[in-house]
């Protein structure tokens, strides 16, 4: 169970998903009453929204099917982390810490340790995906869909961009910066340690099913593990709405490259500029 003054929600320990989380403090109407806002949410759900991070390169890796084991934590609250483990049955053991603060970012520690006879070689990875997406504004100056940020540039992507059956993924690298998937008021993102190269991807494909899927992701570099060694990698995820004051916050605070830009400032300022570029029939009374 997740539960902080800002979200509620659970983790799937089958995967260790991060799929079910509501915003307290916003509402689907003005009736405070109405139901929470539900930004991540299980495959089982129309709109499935959701996070996983893990590891790739070896053989038998935890997956989507992998049962995980709460090992300490019940509630999962700020200050109170809880910590989950799964293990290969072929040496190597798995650990993840999940914590939450008490405003929208979890931050996920990945450890392996090798208890086997050989070495073995690793990446660390960590993506936001979601299927069938809900109608969106479609409004000129809003952006919905792929956001973040590497080589200190934005780096957006439309739904659009992936319509067409085949088209290849959006990659880029970059030492700094994050990956997510953004709605009007909301986003998801995943963030990889700031100090380190990572490879990012955007990419949409089809599901069994045929409804659309989208997935925002990064790989880090290689973890050779030798046999009695361990490795770990800390990634973070933030998933909540997007105030202006608590995304500074985070990319101050966290070191977290032009966290910021997961608002639209360029049309913020296009629209809050003085109106003197306009024809003088708009400033006529």
């Amino acid at each position: 169970t997740i539960n902080t003054p800002m979200v509620d929600g659970s983790i799937l320990l089958k995967g260790a998903r991060i799929d079910d989380m509501r915003l307290k403090k916003y509402r689907e109407t003005v009736d405070p009453k109405s139901a929470e806002i539900v930004l991540l949410a299980p495959k089982s759900t129309d709109y499935p929204y959701y996070a996983e991070f893990g590891w790739v390169g070896g053989a038998n890796m935890p997956d989507e099917n992998s049962a995980w084991t709460k090992t300490s934590g019940d509630v999962l609250a700020p200050g109170k982390p809880v910590t989950l483990t799964w293990d290969n049955g072929q040496g190597l053991v798995f650990t993840r810490v999940i914590a939450i603060d008490d405003k929208y970012m979890f931050t996920v520690a990945d450890s392996v340790a090798n208890k086997g006879g050989a070495a073995v070689n690793l990446y660390p990875y960590g993506y936001v995906a979601r299927q069938s997406v809900p109608h969106t504004t479609s409004f000129f100056i809003l952006h919905e869909g792929f956001v973040g940020v590497a080589n200190g540039s934005q780096q957006d992507a439309s739904y659009s961009d992936f319509k067409e059956p085949g088209t290849p993924p959006r990659t880029f690298s970059s030492t700094g910066g994050w990956v997510g998937i953004t709605d009007k008021y909301w986003m998801a993102a995943v963030i990889p340690p700031q100090g380190e190269n990572f490879n990012g991807e955007y990419l949409g494909t089809k599901t069994k099913g045929g409804a659309d899927a989208y997935q925002a992701n990064y790989r880090l570099n290689q973890r050779v593990i030798a046999p009695g060694a361990s490795a770990t990698v800390t990634h973070r995820l933030f998933a909540g709405a997007k105030v202006v004051d608590i995304l500074r916050g985070y990319q101050d605070s966290q070191g977290i490259v032009e966290f910021d830009r997961a608002v639209d400032w360029g049309w913020f300022w296009f629209f809050t500029r003085p109106f003197f570029w306009l024809p003088d029939t708009f400033n006529k009374v």
